[in-house]
């Protein structure tokens, strides 16, 4: 039996949050046993509470608690789930750690703006990890060629959905096209108003939504009122079950500047709902250009909406990339697919 100690920061809601709730619920196996740290959050109520401790507030005691965990010798693998929760692991164990971490990477590090925090952040993971994670091919390129990290330290293994639920036949959809993510500076949730903008010059009769929460929230709201769109577009905030709201969207966009793979694209494709995206992340390596959906190599508000309009247009088109997308998904993107290949991984790391 292999025993793997995983270590989240919080359970704030993120996609590297779900992704720790999915490990922790699911992961477990014959062959292994999995055992979760976290601070609590929102997602509390989604994990199971048998397999996690929580961190107490104190910073002090959140040491305490990892170094009591990885001292006593009772796991064979540690994976963490941050850059930041694997910082605090180093300094919790003194510098000193002979189980092997498995470090999943989610979202950019500060650290990779400057050649300085390059350098810290590329000894840090040759010191003390023996495996990273990456959601993305482009991902893994850039550890590799700009930090400089080996290549086979560096996987690839992309997010799966969990619980898909069974097709819907909602005709009409109640929105042509839809937002749904955290609102904040890297989803870049202003560019979504601007393609608004000019869509309902073309389709004036349009309606969006707009799923999520986040600091830009309130911004967003009176960008949309200055930009004369507020009246078209529903702002729902937070949504429990993004499944419902998906399959009553005819078009995902994603505007993102930053992004690896956002469990919100896969599933939308997995409700049949198809995506159009700027080109970041593993969006490409997921999306079927006019297959699954559209990966486009601009920001232009323009020629991004003019895009959604012709597919808007084709409704023979969107179908198809619907049923693409569905098929697409449990062919290579379940939570289940994603569980084996992390499985995998743990066997190899403690095979070496």
């Amino acid at each position: 039996m292999i025993n793997i100690l995983c270590l989240n920061e919080e359970l704030r809601r993120g996609g590297g949050e779900e992704y720790f709730v999915q490990l922790i619920n699911n992961l477990h196996n014959v062959d292994i046993n999995v055992h979760g740290m976290t601070g609590r959050g929102p997602l509390s109520t989604k994990i199971n509470k048998e397999r996690v401790e929580y961190f107490e507030h104190s910073y002090l005691r959140k040491v305490i608690q990892i170094r009591r965990a990885v001292k006593s010798t009772y796991y064979q693998s540690i994976h963490v789930n941050s850059f930041r929760i694997l910082l605090l692991l180093v300094m919790a164990c003194l510098m000193r750690i002979d189980t092997p971490i498995i470090y999943t990477k989610h979202n950019y590090n500060k650290l990779e703006s400057s050649w300085a925090g390059r350098l810290l952040y590329s000894f840090i993971l040759k010191k003390y990890v023996t495996k990273i994670i990456v959601l993305s091919r482009m991902e893994q390129q850039k550890l590799v060629e700009i930090c400089k990290l080996l290549p086979e330290s560096v996987d690839v293994i992309h997010n799966g959905v969990a619980d898909i639920p069974a097709p819907r036949n909602t005709e009409p959809k109640k929105w042509q096209v839809g937002f749904l993510g955290r609102i904040s500076s890297e989803k870049d949730p202003f560019l979504f108003i601007d393609i608004l903008t000019h869509l309902i010059k073309i389709r004036p009769t349009i309606r969006a939504v707009v799923a999520g929460d986040g600091p830009l929230l309130d911004d967003v709201r009176e960008y949309a009122q200055t930009q004369g769109v507020y009246q078209n577009v529903d702002f729902l905030g937070w949504v429990t079950n993004p499944f419902n709201i998906l399959s009553d969207i005819e078009l995902l966009a994603v505007t993102s500047h930053r992004e690896q793979l956002p469990i919100s694209v896969l599933q939308s494709m997995a409700v049949g709902t198809p995506v159009m995206s700027v080109n970041v992340g593993a969006l490409n390596e997921v999306i079927r250009y006019g297959i699954d959906g559209l990966v486009l190599s601009h920001r232009n508000p323009g020629e991004f909406a003019m895009e959604i309009a012709k597919v808007l247009e084709d409704k023979h088109l969107l179908k198809t990339m619907g049923r693409n997308c569905r098929n697409r998904v449990e062919q290579a993107f379940t939570e289940e697919h994603m569980l084996d290949k992390f499985r995998e991984l743990v066997c190899l790391v403690i095979d070496e």
